[in-house]
């Protein structure tokens, strides 16, 4: 008894004494849907970085692209097919900056959930966990190609296929997005070596502490515009 209750907690706690299975780069990608501990684990033990700015670099271009087509920021721009490689280019360059962000918060808080790790070891952490993520762009790309094509004035005219299309990737990408949420849990408890309920705490208080440091921003910045 006592061994079977001991093997349901290594299940769901980090046993530091446990050997890490030695992953492959396809193992990273693809057993992260199905083993997620197992795969934060090796990457949290490993400092594994070999792909973390190709994950962030594509991480926020989706993210840019995404803002280009649901608020036709692309309208700034004569040519749509410009205003949507500007949009690759503003989120490969800068969109690791909020990622960075939310995990030095999470550092901060954590400490005073008697966790330990930096803001380094969370931004790996988080930017891994969102691998389900980044790949949602795949199923946007038609989207933007008729976009970067037509304009975004096409895409209120389309066929009741395409607006089929675009509700059934909405939902699958917010599936994913779910998942990737549930991954960054994970992936906190086990780089702050926390249990799941101490993980989403420290989300909660990144999340409060970061929205209480964005009022004084917003107030300052409504200023000067107005």
């Amino acid at each position: 008894m006592e061994t079977s209750n001991f093997n349901m907690l290594d299940d769901t706690l980090l046993d530091e004494h446990k050997d890490l299975k030695n992953l492959s780069d396809k193992d990273i990608f693809t057993k992260i849907w199905t083993q997620p501990r197992m795969v934060l684990e090796f990457i949290d033990k490993k400092e594994y970085d070999k792909w973390l700015f190709p994950i962030l670099i594509l991480l926020g271009i989706n993210g840019s692209l995404e803002n280009f087509i649901n608020n036709d920021w692309g309208g700034i721009f004569t040519n749509v097919g410009v205003s949507i490689l500007f949009g690759i280019i503003v989120g490969g360059l800068l969109g690791w900056i909020s990622y960075y962000i939310f995990a030095a918060f999470l550092s901060f808080t954590g400490k005073w959930l008697g966790g330990e790790a930096n803001t380094y070891d969370l931004f790996r952490m988080n930017t891994y966990a969102a691998i389900p993520s980044a790949f949602t762009i795949l199923l946007f790309i038609p989207v933007y190609a008729i976009y970067a094509l037509y304009g975004s004035d096409y895409l209120n005219e389309v066929s009741q296929n395409l607006l089929y299309y675009i509700a059934f990737i909405g939902f699958i990408t917010f599936g994913i997005a779910v998942w990737s949420l549930v991954l960054t849990v994970v992936g906190i408890s086990v780089t702050q070596k926390f249990s799941i309920g101490r993980s989403i705490g420290n989300i909660v208080l990144a999340f409060f502490m970061l929205l209480i440091s964005a009022i004084p921003i917003g107030i300052l910045v409504a200023g000067i515009i107005l």
